[in-house]
C-alpha cells in the first residue's frame, strides 16, 4: 500500500509559528526548534554487547587482522 504524503499546517505550541510539515514524518519548529527530538535520549550502555556478549577476541572466527 502506498503511503500517500499529505501537507500539514499548525501553529508550534511554543512559539506560534506556523508549522508545514508532512503527515508521514515528525514536525518540528524551525523557528524556535520545538520538537526537533521528539523522542527520549537513549541511554549509552557503552561498550558494545551483541546477542552473545563482547566482540570476541582472535578465537577463529574467521576474521583476521594480520
Amino acid at each position: 500500500m502506498l503511503d500517500v504524503a499529505r501537507e500539514t499546517r499548525q501553529p508550534c505550541p511554543e512559539c506560534g509559528t506556523e508549522i508545514r510539515g508532512d503527515s508521514r514524518f515528525a514536525i518540528w519548529c524551525a523557528a524556535c526548534d520545538w520538537n526537533v527530538d521528539p523522542e527520549e535520549p537513549q541511554s549509552d550502555g557503552g561498550r558494545w554487547t551483541g546477542p552473545s556478549g563482547p566482540w570476541p577476541d582472535d578465537t577463529g572466527s574467521g576474521c583476521s587482522t594480520r
